[in-house]
């Protein structure tokens, strides 16, 4: 038998070690992606090409450029707001006489949210007649705070408005807005603090009671977190606003007691939120232990009811209804007569199945003398110290790639220019030397 040389021996291993480092190696690759679902073999991949991409940057820290700003560059409030396409019709009437109505959402919206809309389309399916014209209403649901931007700018103006309180419109008549009240109650309607069982049970053992005072010394101590909407926004949140600076002074809304006050209550809120839905989904993480909301909101909502209880507060919710403007003698007779048509026993039953007219012998402690201009003026308290003092640091990150060339790229900077108006100056306390 003949013997393999040492050098063979050398190739034969090599070999057999080659072969067992492919089989592997293959044995690896095929195998590596078993067991793993479409989107973990696709993570992976896109990690891979991120990391490939983030090496070939290199990042270089730029001077900064200064620029004089003019008024001129910042935008009027018309131009700012949105088309009003933005809020699309959701009842578009047809009639010869035709009025359009800005209403709150909560009654023009769907299912139990839609009441007045339901209205709407009722009265038009009767085909009234003024003067031997046939009439109609048109609804467009906008919530107070917009609703009032675009009637005092003068970029979209309706024939009338059904904001949620009458504090939007004092509002709209102390910004020079000719209003005229049709109906002081379409629906009757409360706002209310919602705090959990636990929290509501607490509060009427340490404070003995549950209300505004209460709330707001519970909140401003520290043992409530309490959430509220936007009150440029929200007329809930409007309401609270203003009951929390009644709170502090009864007598002065705007005095510094009452900036003092609100100050401290505002250092331990935790949310403001633009609406009541980005609340309730703070409040189900329970970050919250209270917060705003409307009755009529909260009498459909099964989980509500069952984990909160409702305190009302503030001015009523009772949807006002407000012609603008000069209009002719028909257009007004027409929204009379829808308001009429919303009083009749039939539209109120069906008002209360929604959820409205559920508390009404309830009376605000609020007085009726509040004027608009006051109003707005809390507004403005309420800008200027919702941070109770506390520094905030805005970082803007902008796309300035080829893409954003032309039209992109100057929308970009005037919308950057225009945001510095609702930035509060810097003011920083000197200290005496001694």
């Amino acid at each position: 038998m003949a013997k393999i040389s040492n050098g063979a021996k050398v190739a034969i291993l090599a070999g057999i070690a080659v072969v067992l480092f492919l089989g592997v190696f293959l044995g690896i690759t095929l195998t590596k992606d078993l067991g793993k679902s479409e989107e973990q073999i696709s993570t992976e991949k896109a990690e891979q090409r991120l990391s490939y991409l983030l090496g070939n940057i290199k990042v270089e820290k730029g001077t900064p450029k200064k620029a004089a700003i003019s008024d001129t560059d910042i935008l009027s409030d018309e131009d700012e707001l949105p088309s009003i396409d933005t809020y699309p019709l959701s009842v578009e009437g047809t009639g010869e006489i035709n009025v359009e109505i800005f209403s709150s959402p909560e009654k023009a919206g769907t299912g139990t949210d839609g009441w007045l809309n339901e209205m709407a389309q009722d009265f038009n399916r009767e085909a009234k007649k003024v003067n031997g014209k046939v009439i109609s209403v048109s609804i467009r649901s906008v919530s107070s705070g917009p609703a009032l931007d675009y009637i005092c700018s003068g970029k979209y103006v309706p024939d009338a408005v059904s904001p949620s309180n009458e504090f939007w419109g004092s509002m709209m008549a102390a910004k020079g807005v000719k209003t005229e009240l049709i109906e002081k109650k379409l629906c009757g309607n409360v706002a209310g603090v919602l705090l959990s069982k636990a929290k509501y049970q607490e509060m009427i053992d340490k404070y003995g009671a549950v209300n505004m005072k209460s709330v707001t010394e519970a909140t401003a101590d520290g043992s409530l977190m309490m959430g509220y909407t936007n009150p440029f926004v929200s007329s809930t949140g409007l309401n609270f606003l203003v009951n929390t600076l009644y709170t502090y002074d009864s007598d002065d809304l705007l005095s510094q007691t009452a900036v003092s006050g609100f100050r401290k209550f505002q250092e331990n809120v935790p949310l403001v939120s633009y609406n009541t839905l980005q609340m309730r989904n703070a409040a189900d993480t329970g970050s919250l232990d209270a917060m705003v909301m409307e009755y009529q909101q909260y009498s459909n909502d099964a989980a509500l009811q069952g984990g909160y209880v409702f305190t009302p507060f503030g001015v009523r919710h009772d949807s006002p209804l407000y012609a603008l403007g000069t209009l002719s003698k028909e257009r007004k007779e027409v929204l009379t007569q829808f308001a009429a048509y919303c009083k009749t026993e039939e539209a109120q039953r069906q008002a209360g199945s929604c959820g409205f007219n559920q508390n009404e012998k309830y009376i605000s402690e609020l007085p009726d003398t509040i004027s608009g201009s006051t109003l707005l003026q809390a507004q403005k308290l309420y800008k200027e110290n919702k941070n109770s003092g506390r520094p905030i640091a805005a970082v803007f990150v902008a796309d300035v790639s080829g893409s954003m060339i032309g039209e992109p790229i100057n929308a970009l900077r005037t919308s950057l220019i225009n945001s510095m108006q609702y930035i509060n100056k810097l003011v920083v306390p000197v200290k005496n030397k001694k």
